[in-house]
């Protein structure tokens, strides 16, 4: 459950984009403002108040660099932790993958050499029942 103090900590659109009045911006905390103020340098200025009215071919154009801008941000964090979690899981199945192998090949072992001391000791008795008729 969110409290009005966790969502302080996240900014809002328009304190991403650049406002026309800082002033009337709410208070944030240190992390969010920080997020605030990091601005690409790629998005185009906010429309203000105080400017002519846009056009809509413009309104359209910025609606777009918002909407790019933040496509690109959401999906370098999805990359990164997307990343994450997958070294995570391969790291957990080839762990496992490692442990079955070892246990594997451990138990091979143990049947060649059973089956080599079998024959070994078959060789040799048969060496000592020839003797004996011999």
């Amino acid at each position: 459950m969110t409290t009005a103090t966790d969502d302080d900590d996240f900014p809002v659109l328009s304190d991403v984009l650049d406002s026309p009045t800082p002033a009337a911006r709410p208070k944030r905390s240190a992390p969010a403002a920080a997020v605030a103020s990091a601005k690409p340098a790629t998005l185009p200025p906010a429309p203000s108040t105080a400017a002519p009215a846009l056009t809509a071919a413009e309104l359209e154009q910025f609606e777009q660099a918002v909407r790019d801008q933040i496509m690109n941000g959401l999906n370098k964090r999805v990359d990164i932790m997307l990343q994450l979690r997958i070294n995570e899981i391969v790291q957990e199945v080839v762990g496992q993958t490692i442990l079955t192998l070892g246990e594997e090949l451990k138990q091979s072992l143990k049947n060649s050499l059973a089956d080599i001391v079998q024959r070994a000791v078959a060789e040799e008795m048969g060496r000592v029942r020839t003797r004996k008729q011999g």
